[in-house]
């Protein structure tokens, strides 16, 4: 309980300096958190984008609904020209999400494995502002 108190204090935190923005999904009436999604800025012009949801809960459309909503907002926030969302190249319904939604696999990084089920490569999906009509 103390540990969830201080993620909640330092995910306030985040938000007001601008540099985190952490939501948590619990649709309907009784309260359940099923899914987290965060956005945070990982350099000049860019935020990454994440997500998990509850394997009970997938399937149904969550993730992708919420890293639409949540694209949009990062485009929208001021100095931001890009948002990136990373997949293993091993967790293919997590890779479907920025697929669906229109990013480009930028490149894939070779990464030490952090979990058994990781792959060590590290897909990193990019989708960028549109620049003004008419401009090369």
């Amino acid at each position: 309980m103390q540990a969830q108190r201080s993620r909640c204090r330092e995910a306030e935190a985040h938000w007001e300096d601008g540099r985190e923005y952490a939501y948590v999904l619990r649709p309907g009436q009784s309260g359940q958190v099923i899914g987290g999604f965060d956005l945070w800025r990982i350099g000049p012009g860019a935020v990454e984008l994440g997500y998990w949801v509850h394997v009970d809960f997938t399937g149904r459309g969550y993730a992708t609904t919420c890293a639409r909503a949540l694209t949009q907002a990062g485009l929208a926030l001021s100095g931001v020209a890009r948002v990136e969302i990373q997949t293993d190249e091993a967790n293919a319904i997590s890779a479907a999400v920025p697929r669906r939604l229109g990013y480009r696999l930028d490149r894939v990084d070779e990464l030490p494995p952090e979990a058994p089920a990781h792959s060590g490569r590290q897909q990193i999906w990019v989708m960028e502002r549109p620049g003004p009509a008419g401009r090369d």
